[in-house]
């Protein structure tokens, strides 16, 4: 699920456009701050028609990157700790799982972090000093599978 707002100022109607057609009626909104669950991963062309009350209209657009979560597989015989969890500076990841790269995702899709990773004794260290305080989605992948998590960092 997205969230968007809108930052136009003195708007009386809004139309979004989310660039997503498979989602049908779905795919625009009038709502001022809306949000819209994309119906596959993928790049997005979202849109916003803001009508003032002056007869002026004002069109916003910006790209947007639907990354692919959850897990595709599940092991019911192994395991996964991400801490501390809200983090500041660092996050600790101990695994039985052999995972070799590491994204770091803000709430808008936007990568922060990327890179690649080594399990050594089943844990690792990834430096999270430089992420400003919010929400974000530790996506970890290799050779056994995938994984995804919500993290927060004070």
């Amino acid at each position: 699920m997205a969230a968007f707002t809108n930052t136009s100022m003195n708007a009386s109607e809004y139309l979004w456009n989310f660039g997503d057609p498979l989602s049908g009626s779905q795919n625009t909104s009038t709502l001022e701050n809306p949000s819209h669950e994309f119906t596959a991963p993928g790049t997005y062309v979202v849109s916003l028609t803001a009508d003032f009350p002056c007869m002026q209209e004002d069109i916003f657009s910006d790209t947007l990157t639907i990354l692919e979560t959850g897990l595709s597989e599940v092991f019911w015989n192994r395991q996964i700790m991400v801490f501390p969890n809200p983090a500041r500076d660092y996050i600790t990841i101990m695994s039985d799982r052999n995972y070799n790269e590491f994204r770091i995702i803000d709430e808008l899709g936007k990568i922060q972090i990327s890179g690649q990773i080594g399990m050594q004794n089943g844990s690792t260290f990834i430096s999270t000093a430089t992420l400003a305080a919010g929400i974000y989605f530790l996506h970890l992948s290799g050779s056994e599978g995938r994984y995804s998590q919500k993290i927060l960092i004070r």
